[in-house]
């Protein structure tokens, strides 16, 4: 019992396979965010994200949607969204998406604390 953890620790390192999630650069169909100037820009692509751009996409709403997860963009490209790959938690991603001249950011994330991050970053550099 006491050579539990250890044992863990031991098999964990060294005969369990490393974890690689996808390099954005290497992906198919992912493109990072540059020069974006949608009227709105949504921030994450999970199941709320994709709700809420339906009735945007419906009426032809100039929508941008970046995402940081490399099979959710390739995920979403499969059924006819383009999202882009980027960090919204990052100001100079945040520029590169067109934040600072769409008329509304939705912030979509799944975490609450990088939500709040996000949305402070976005009151504070584009009021």
């Amino acid at each position: 019992m006491a050579l539990t953890p250890v044992v863990t620790l031991i098999i964990t390192r060294f005969f369990l396979p490393e974890e690689k999630g996808l390099s954005p650069d290497g992906a198919d169909g992912v493109d990072r965010a540059d020069d974006l100037h949608g009227r709105v820009l949504i921030i994450g692509f999970g199941r709320f994200a994709q709700v809420v751009s339906q009735p945007l996409l419906a009426r032809d709403v100039d929508v941008s949607i970046i995402e940081n997860d490399v099979e959710m963009i390739q995920a979403a490209g499969n059924f006819g969204f383009k999202v882009y790959y980027g960090d919204g938690a990052r100001l100079d991603v945040l520029h590169a998406s067109g934040a600072g001249t769409a008329e509304a950011v939705l912030v979509c994330v799944d975490k609450p604390e990088v939500a709040d991050h996000i949305v402070e970053l976005v009151k504070a550099e584009f009021p």
